[in-house]
């Protein structure tokens, strides 16, 4: 019987890191993500987040950055756009494939 282990990605983290570092893929799909964050609003929701989550706890002087960060993780992550997920995702896949992608 096979088991699930047994079947090994023909990437695995680390490595696709390597392939999207060394090919300036990482630094594209970073930008790219950057881009698509501010167009769709979700930076915006952040910062506004920033500010609740200040008022809620007293005001800067009450709040570490690291806090903050903590706070704005939680919540920035499931507040991303799953279609831009998606695509993320899809881009990922098709350089693990060594096969070009187009949008």
């Amino acid at each position: 019987m096979t088991s699930f282990n047994d079947h090994q990605p023909p990437h695995t983290s680390e490595s696709l890191l390597q392939q999207l570092e060394e090919t300036g893929q990482r630094a594209r799909l970073i930008q790219e993500l950057r881009i698509k964050l501010i167009e769709c609003g979700w930076r915006d929701e952040m910062m506004e987040l920033s500010k609740e989550i200040i008022r809620w706890k007293g005001g800067i002087s009450e709040i570490t950055l690291e806090e903050l960060a903590l706070e704005l993780l939680k919540r920035g992550k499931s507040e991303v756009p799953d279609e831009l997920k998606t695509s993320i995702m899809d881009q990922l896949k098709a350089i693990a494939a060594d096969k070009p992608f187009s949008e």
